[in-house]
């Protein structure tokens, strides 16, 4: 009887200790998402004074536009998105649980990056601008989204 209670206590113990550090490690995943999103804001913030005046600057502009949603989407899903097109990036988002809002932005959004870097078409600087501000809010779907996450795994935990 005696060891059955202590096989019991050591159980009970070693479930309340992995749970516990389960769920410090789901925040950690949290805190790096948003740090992240901190520097992939950063980094377009960089973009917001950039002139427009030759075909090489929309180029440098739309790639580095490209660079930043890709290398957060990356970052933020754990997909691998430098060496896919846009329809494979988006397939992969899809399996990801990307939602269909965010999909078809970053979908709109990396499709005239591509046509600036490879099609020669350069949109009038007006739309260069609207494209950083869809990139901004690319972002601000993600913050929404980890909230979401933040408040549903705090949830299921209280259950």
């Amino acid at each position: 009887y005696q060891k059955f209670l202590v096989i019991s206590a050591l159980a009970f113990f070693i479930v309340y200790f992995g749970r516990k550090v389960r769920k410090q490690s789901k925040q950690g995943n949290i805190i790096l998402k948003r740090y992240d999103e901190d520097i992939a804001k950063n980094q377009l913030g960089l973009l917001r004074n950039v002139s427009l005046d030759s075909v090489q600057d929309y180029r440098n502009f739309y790639q580095s536009i490209d660079r930043i949603i890709r290398q957060y989407i990356s970052s933020r899903y754990e997909l691998q998105t430098t060496s896919l097109t846009v329809k494979e990036l988006i397939i992969q988002a899809e399996f990801s649980q990307v939602n269909n809002w965010q999909l078809r932005l970053i979908s709109d959004l990396l499709n005239r990056c591509d046509e600036v870097i490879y099609g020669n078409i350069f949109p009038d600087p007006i739309l260069a601008d609207r494209d950083l501000t869809i990139a901004y809010e690319i972002l601000e779907l993600n913050r929404e989204s980890i909230s979401d996450e933040t408040v549903t795994k705090d949830l299921e935990h209280e259950i």
